[in-house]
Formats: C-alpha cells, sequence, structure tokens
C-alpha cells in the first residue's frame, strides 16, 4: 500500500509538474513582423528537462553536446532548448551573432546601461560554487558589475602592442624550456607523448613569467600543488555539472573538496600580491606587469585603484583561463600538423625562410608567419577552446533570423547561449568541407565577420587574445624548427576518462563534428577543449634561409629619413600631436612623431585628445596630426571627450577648427566590424567643423605590419608638413632607426655686462613649468642587488625632504607616484666637451633656434608608453628643452641626481604613466 501511494504520489507530482510546463508553453502570439522563437521538438522529463538528450552528444565535451542538440533541432540558427534547472535559448546563426555583439550595454563611452544583449552570469545554476573561487573576475563577472569595466580598462595595457612586444622575449625563454623539457625526456626513452602534457608546463610559465614576474617550477618535474588544486576544482564541478544544483548538497565530501582546493587557490594568490608588495618579485620586461598594473594603476575614467579583493579574483581568472586555453590550443593544432604532412611541410618552409636557423622569434617576425597565422586560426575554428558563452536581452528583441527571413521574438531578459561550434561549421559561410582542417581557406580570411568566434567579440572579448596566439606562434616555431612531428605508429589505448573517436568512424561521429583525420582523444571534464593524441618527435636538421631570401631581404626598400635643409633652421613651425590611447601603443607613435618633429625643427606639443578641447590652437590656420585607436568602436578613455565635442559642433553647425590636419588610425582588423571606426569619425568629423585635410586617412593595421604602416605614414607626412609650413627638407634612404651624428651646436658666448640681465630669467625646465613636480636631491643610495648575475642594477633612494608645490605639506612618495631620473653626466665627457668648444665652465652661453641633439642622449623608454629618444633641443625662443615623453601633469615627484654646477644636466626620456626613463 505505501509503495502504491508513492507511485500515485509521484505520478501526481509528474502531472502536475506537466500540467506547469504546458501552461508555461502558452505563450501569447509574437508581436506583429516577429514569429514564436523556436523550441526544440524533444521530449523533456521532470527536473531534468531534455538535458538527457544531450549525454550522447557530449562525449568529447559538455557544452558542444548542447551546441549539437540545439543544432539538432534549430530553426534558421536558433533553437530553445529546456534542461529542468535552466532554460536558454540557443544561437549559431552569424547574422543573429551580429546584432547580439553589436548591440552591447556599453554603447555610451563605455558607461554601462541595461539595453542590447548584456553578458549576465548571476543568474546561472551553480554559479555561487564558481564565483567562490573566481569572485567578479573578468571572464565571469556580469555587465553591471561595478569593478568590471575599472579593472578591464586597467589591464588594457599588459595586453596592448606595446606590451606584448616586451614580453615575445620571455616567451621565447619559455619555448626554449619546452624544447629542452622534450629533448630531455625523449633522450631518456620516453616513447609517444602526449603534447597537451608538454604545452600546459609551457602555458603556465609564460604567464607566470610576462604577467606575474615569477615561476611555477613546471619544468622541474617535480608536481606543482596550485595546478594540482586547480585540476582537482575543475574536475568537480565538471562532474557535478551533469547534476542539478539542488541536489548538490547529497554529494558534502565531494563538495568540501572543491572547497579545500579553491582555499588554496585563494591563499596562493593573496600570497602572490603580498610577494610583490614585499619586493620579492618584480615585472621582468621593460614594461609594468600585470600585477604592477593592478596595484598601482589607477582607472583613467573613475581615478580608482583595484582593491586586494578584486586583484585577486583578476589573478585567479589568468591563472585558470590563461594557460589553459593555450594549453588545450597548442594540442589541437600539433594534433593536425601531424595528420597533415603537407601542411607541416609549408610551415617549416614558411619558418625556415622567414627565420632560418635564427634562435629568437622576433615580434616583426610574427606577422610574416602567415602560413602559421592560418592553421592555427584555422585550429580554433574546429575545436574552438571556448565552447560558447551567455548572453541576455535586457528589453524585447526581435532578433535576426537571416536576410529576407522573418524574425524570431525574443522576450526581454531571456538567457542566450551563443554556440560556436555550429557556428563554425556552417557550411553556407564556410563551404561544404566545412569540417575539414584546411589552412588554405584563410588566405580570402574570414567569410563574414560573425562567422569566426573563438575569442567572443565586443567589449567582453578575450583580452588575452594577442597574448596567447603570440606565445601559440612562437611555441609552435619553436617546436618545428627543432622536431619532425609525426602521429604515433599502430593503435593506442586513450587515457583514463577520456573519450577516443577514431577515424574510421567517420563520417558518424556525433553530429556537427570536424573531421580530425586520425584517432583523437577528448577529456570531457578539461574547462577548455581541446584534442589530444600520442605524438612522435625525431630531431629536425637545422633549417637555413634561403639565399633567395636573404637576397630579397638585402634589396628591400630602405626607410626614408628626412633632414631640415639649411636654408630653413629656426623655423620653430608648431605642431599640435594629439593621441587616444588605452594601452598606451598609440600614445608611442605620437611620441616617435614628436622626436622626429623635433629633429626637424618644428615645435611640437602632445597631449590626449580629450585635453585639446578649448585649445587655441584648434582654432588657427596651424597643422594638427591626430593618432587614435578603437575599443569595440568606443573611443579611448583619453578621446572619448573630443569625440562628444566634435559631434556637438556639428549638431550646431560650429566650426571651432581651423587647422590643416592628417589622422592615422591604429587598429587590429580581426575586429572588422569595429575596425578604424573612431579615426574614420575623427577624420571625417575634423573637416566638418572647419579643418582642413593635408593627407587621406592612414591605417596601422597590428594584424599585418603595423611598423611598415606607420613607416609609411610618415613618408607621405614630413613633405606634406614641410609644404604647409613652407619650409625645406632633405631626404636620403636609410634605416628608420639611424639618425645623423650628434651635433655640436654653435653657442654664443654672453658677454660678461649681460650676465646679470640673464640670471633674472633662470632656466626653467618643462616639468617645472607643470606645478606638479618636486626637484628633491638623492640623500642615500643603496646597492639591493649587487650580485644580480644578468648585469642589472636594483637600487634603495632615500630622497631629502621637499615641499609639495601648493606649499601645504611636505613631500610624500607613495607607490604610483611619477619619477624622473636625472642623471649627472660624467665629468670626464663634460670636460671633453667644454674642451672641444673651447669653453670655460663658467662661462654662459646661448644655444642657437631650433638647434636639436638629434635624441643622441635620449634616454630609455619606461613604462606607459615611454618614449624613448629624449635629448636636448632647443625651441623657437631659444629656450632649452629636454626629449622624450612623458612629461605627466598628474605627476608629484621628480628625483634627480644632484650635479655640480659645472657639469650640464641633460634629462633622459621620461617614462611616461608608471616609467622611468
Amino acid at each position: 500500500r505505501l509503495a502504491t501511494a508513492a507511485a500515485a504520489a509521484a505520478a501526481a507530482a509528474a502531472l502536475a509538474w506537466l500540467a506547469l510546463k504546458l501552461r508555461e508553453e502558452e505563450k501569447e502570439e509574437p508581436p506583429a513582423g516577429t514569429r514564436k522563437f523556436p523550441t526544440h521538438p524533444s521530449i523533456k522529463l521532470p527536473l531534468v528537462g531534455q538535458l538527457l538528450n544531450t549525454f550522447k552528444l557530449s562525449t568529447d565535451n559538455q557544452t558542444y553536446g548542447l551546441s549539437r542538440f540545439g543544432f539538432l533541432g534549430g530553426i534558421d540558427g536558433c533553437s530553445e532548448c529546456d534542461f529542468g534547472f535552466i532554460k536558454f535559448a540557443m544561437v549559431y546563426s552569424h547574422e543573429a551573432m551580429k546584432q547580439i555583439y553589436t548591440n552591447h550595454p556599453f554603447q555610451n563611452g563605455g558607461i554601462f546601461e541595461a539595453v542590447g544583449f548584456t553578458k549576465v552570469y548571476d543568474n546561472l545554476p551553480g554559479i555561487e560554487e564558481t564565483k567562490y573561487l573566481f569572485g567578479n573576475g573578468l571572464f565571469i563577472a556580469s555587465d553591471n558589475d561595478r569593478w568590471w569595466p575599472i579593472a578591464h580598462r586597467i589591464l588594457l595595457k599588459p595586453f596592448s602592442r606595446q606590451g606584448m612586444m616586451q614580453m615575445v622575449p620571455l616567451m621565447n625563454e619559455q619555448a626554449d624550456l619546452l624544447v629542452g623539457k622534450l629533448r630531455k625526456d625523449l633522450g631518456s626513452g620516453v616513447g609517444p607523448l602526449r603534447i597537451y602534457d608538454y604545452t600546459v608546463m609551457m602555458a603556465v610559465e609564460t604567464l607566470g613569467t610576462c604577467l606575474m614576474g615569477m615561476s611555477f617550477e613546471s619544468f622541474s618535474g617535480e608536481p606543482v600543488p596550485f595546478l594540482q588544486h586547480l585540476k582537482n576544482w575543475l574536475d568537480i564541478n565538471a562532474d557535478m555539472g551533469n547534476i542539478p544544483p539542488q541536489l548538490w548538497w547529497l554529494f558534502p565530501k565531494t563538495m568540501k573538496s572543491a572547497h579545500d582546493s579553491a582555499d588554496f587557490l585563494k591563499a596562493y594568490t593573496k600570497d602572490l600580491l603580498a610577494r610583490r608588495r614585499r619586493g620579492e618579485t618584480q615585472a621582468l620586461s621593460k614594461c609594468p606587469d600585470l600585477l604592477d598594473c593592478m596595484l598601482e594603476t589607477a582607472d583613467t575614467l573613475s581615478g580608482e585603484k583595484l582593491p586586494d579583493e578584486v586583484i585577486g579574483h583578476e589573478l585567479m581568472s589568468f591563472l585558470f583561463a590563461g594557460q589553459d586555453s593555450t594549453a588545450v590550443a597548442l594540442s589541437s593544432f600539433f594534433c593536425f600538423v601531424a595528420a597533415n604532412p603537407a601542411a607541416q611541410a609549408k610551415l617549416v618552409a614558411e619558418i625556415q625562410e622567414v627565420l632560418g636557423d635564427e634562435p629568437e622569434v622576433k615580434w616583426a617576425h610574427l606577422n610574416k608567419l602567415k602560413y602559421l597565422d592560418w592553421a592555427i586560426k584555422e585550429t580554433l575554428r574546429l575545436v574552438p577552446p571556448v565552447p560558447g558563452i551567455f548572453k541576455r536581452n535586457e528589453v524585447v528583441e526581435a532578433l535576426s533570423a537571416g536576410k529576407g527571413k522573418t524574425p524570431f521574438h525574443l522576450p526581454k531578459k531571456t538567457n542566450l547561449l551563443l554556440a560556436f561550434l555550429p557556428l563554425h561549421l556552417d557550411p553556407a559561410q564556410w563551404g561544404d568541407d566545412a569540417h575539414e582542417w584546411k589552412p588554405e581557406r584563410w588566405a580570402e580570411g574570414v567569410p563574414h565577420p560573425f562567422a569566426y568566434a573563438p575569442f567572443s567579440h565586443g567589449p567582453r572579448a578575450c583580452i588575452g587574445k594577442e597574448f596567447t596566439l603570440t606565445e601559440q606562434k612562437i611555441c609552435a616555431v619553436k617546436l618545428l624548427q627543432h622536431f619532425i612531428i609525426q602521429k604515433a605508429a599502430g593503435d593506442w589505448a586513450k587515457q583514463p576518462g577520456a573519450t577516443k573517436l577514431k577515424e574510421s568512424e567517420w563520417p558518424h561521429y556525433p553530429a556537427c563534428s570536424p573531421h580530425y583525420g586520425v584517432d583523437v582523444e577528448y577529456n570531457p571534464k578539461q574547462a577548455f577543449t581541446g584534442i589530444n593524441m600520442p605524438l612522435e618527435l625525431h630531431p629536425r636538421p637545422q633549417l637555413h634561409k634561403p639565399e633567395a631570401a636573404k637576397k630579397a631581404e638585402a634589396a628591400a626598400q630602405p626607410a626614408v629619413v628626412f633632414s631640415l635643409d639649411e636654408s630653413s633652421q629656426g623655423h620653430a613651425t608648431p605642431l599640435s600631436i594629439l593621441y587616444g590611447s588605452d594601452g598606451g601603443s598609440t600614445t608611442e607613435l605620437a611620441e616617435r612623431v614628436m622626436e622626429t618633429a623635433q629633429e626637424l625643427g618644428f615645435a611640437p606639443t602632445v597631449k590626449p585628445l580629450n585635453e585639446a578641447i578649448g585649445d587655441p590652437a584648434l582654432g588657427t590656420d596651424g597643422l594638427l596630426l591626430v593618432l587614435s585607436a578603437t575599443y569595440n568602436g568606443c573611443p579611448p578613455a583619453n578621446a572619448g571627450d573630443f569625440v562628444n565635442f566634435c559631434g556637438a559642433a556639428i549638431e550646431r553647425h560650429e566650426r571651432p577648427v581651423d587647422a590643416r590636419f592628417a589622422v592615422l588610425g591604429c587598429g587590429h582588423s580581426d575586429w572588422a566590424d569595429t575596425f578604424q571606426a573612431i579615426p574614420t569619425l575623427l577624420d571625417e568629423s575634423l573637416e566638418k567643423i572647419g579643418g582642413h585635410r593635408l593627407l587621406d586617412l592612414h591605417t596601422a593595421d597590428s594584424k599585418k605590419a603595423p611598423e611598415e604602416d606607420f613607416v609609411a605614414w610618415t613618408a607621405k607626412l614630413w613633405p606634406a608638413l614641410a609644404a604647409a609650413a613652407g619650409i625645406k627638407l632633405s631626404q636620403r634612404a636609410g634605416s628608420a632607426a639611424s639618425r645623423p651624428p650628434l651635433a655640436i651646436p654653435e653657442v654664443s658666448v654672453v658677454p660678461a655686462e649681460e650676465e646679470g640681465h640673464l640670471s633674472e630669467t633662470p632656466l626653467v625646465l618643462p616639468f617645472q613649468r607643470d606645478g606638479e613636480w618636486v626637484l628633491a636631491k638623492v640623500a642615500e643610495k643603496s646597492e639591493l642587488t649587487p650580485n644580480d648575475p644578468d648585469g642589472t642594477s636594483t637600487v634603495c633612494l632615500a630622497l631629502e625632504a621637499a615641499v609639495h608645490p601648493s606649499g601645504d605639506a611636505p613631500l610624500r612618495y607613495a607607490a604610483g607616484d611619477h619619477l624622473m631620473v636625472m642623471a649627472e653626466n660624467a665629468p670626464a665627457l663634460v670636460a671633453t666637451l667644454l674642451k672641444r668648444m673651447g669653453l670655460d665652465s663658467s662661462t654662459l652661453v646661448t644655444f642657437p633656434r631650433g638647434f636639436s641633439a638629434n635624441g643622441a642622449n635620449g634616454g630609455g623608454g619606461g613604462g606607459g608608453g615611454g618614449g624613448g629618444g629624449g635629448g636636448l633641443w632647443t625651441d623657437g625662443g631659444g629656450r632649452l628643452r629636454t626629449g622624450g615623453g612623458g612629461w605627466v601633469a598628474a605627476a608629484t615627484a621628480v628625483l634627480a641626481a644632484p650635479a655640480p654646477p659645472t657639469a650640464p644636466t641633460v634629462a633622459g626620456g621620461g617614462g611616461g604613466v608608471g616609467g622611468g626613463g
């Protein structure tokens, strides 16, 4: 009787649940001009809905399985799926993707508004456990999270082009360690190996050295506790992902194990912060690393710094996502390379032509490795490490179903899953062979900007995209230089827990699967998806660059170097250089333009676009250069006000600009939908509000050859500016880095009777006029690393007390303040120069107007886009100026080594934000 009653109760509960579901399905008719969102036709069960139907489709990856399930029941790239504890609308149409990605909530200058399609993870089942470890880190924070935009703006800097260039040597070092580890293991008799076991070592070491200034000692062969706890946490979450979160309380021991691992990982990141603050670690490149930026950098819009809790969440996010996503992508790449010997031969031939036997991959090499770029993109297309992301629409939407088709009605706050696997395998976009690995298809580029999304799109796109692609390319070059990579002979056994897909079973794989060409295995528990298999590595004979390639390089057209004609000396034509930059790369280009302008006798000023509003120079018949980037269709933080200023002037039919202008647009054409959006807008707007175009808009594409683009622009720019200024330039062929020899100026000795007059107007350096800098003397200096093996020097400097410019309080230097070191010239060098010029050290002299020392005294570029260059020159009024960029108005301290009165002091390049000359 009890059993019968229980069965009856269960049946009644099931019927009640079914009746409730049926009532939920009775939705009102969609608005006119739209149609109902297609519902997946499979049967729904209590609690789990259609989830059980996905299991047989998820043998490689759970999200891949969800994608296949939606694909099989979808209409026009859309399908509504119900898994009991979560219901969402799956989208895999490129047209719908375009609508979702371009209609984001940050259209208003990067400020969040509850419109369009947002990234919201707060309502996902089981998200509490994920946030227990990752908090609101960059990857899972909702769009409306207070700290997400602040952290994102701060972290743009280490992942900028300039930051990436500084990381390339460190990435080479880790790839060399990987090669050494493989050689060691192969030499000790290790047979066919799974390359993922090695790429994960390199990936975590690259992350540690490039972004945190430390090593995990992964190549030591000893267990790495951090990675062990991370794997345990991931494995548990993968297992629990198949169980409704409402039932997780039934597994207390399992959940405790996950929490214990999470607690260890959080304590580890906390210790990373403490070690950096104690000075036990430091950035290993010339630019501030991830830790530096998070600890010291203030947000450009709010002025806030990140609290320790948020920094911990971001560190954990990068330590997780930054290493495993790269490791699985490289594993997939080498599996495809082994399966396609003809493609491997093409890759090796390209590497041989570009690098030959050069031991180090340089930044300049990367854009020349076209076929390698195609092969990596093709790998990410067929096996995207991130299978999809979740979004939510904030208002009622009519979602595109494709050209000429009635859109789907999407009720407000619908959860969406953007599925990348069926998107990437769409034969309508990629052809009938979309399931095949074919790098050559990329010769024509992506068929539609939103048909390819391994890094997502829009403001929430992967911030580390260039980091991982650069790392993957360097690793691929190193391994292909040293090894012939082949699939293991014969049959092989899969690893415990893995799923093996046999080539003999193709094309009977689960729906919407790529064709691998060989037997491969997946680990369904991996958070990021990749294929793996045993590989044989054999030593490759040393590569040598072909003679034809050497001759082509020797015959390459040299850069044009300009110099000021004797007849135009002293012209001192004003030149305004404005820039918009988030990561610092465009700032660096602006500073390079400034250096050349100084050498050519111009009187340049350099500042962010926002600071030019109201500048009288805009309204005069002067010369104006604008260099700007675009961020997801929005202006950089230091250019948004100027963009609004131009828009307001256009609306009011005002013409506040009368200058002659040229615009250089910086960006990456992989973001095709917004590439050059802001430079194009600025170029058009300046003309509409009165400006006179000197040159057509020029673009520098980081995807291809940005340095060559920049050099090509300057080759046209300087003749155009010279013509506008009425001056004469000479030009010669040569290296862009070559400069005329250091000029010794013709100086005029000041008669003794005029010395008193001159002493009333002493030399004032630019930083002193800013009002926020203080000249502080060094009271004591001690060496902290006297025996550093790499020859670097780390010193502790004690400063004498100084009074703040306001006079209110003594200067207190704090971390994050700016320092400029004005180094003392060597006394012997000063004596030699005075002797060469025939002068006594006590003699007062004046320099000629417009004199330039060609930056030969230049300081180094520091962090923050600091320029390089530096040097000594005079402006049109004969006043002495110092070179380099980096005179930062917000700075609060200047550090100067005391110089004797007889020795001139020359400042090197100021480092810019966070830098040091």
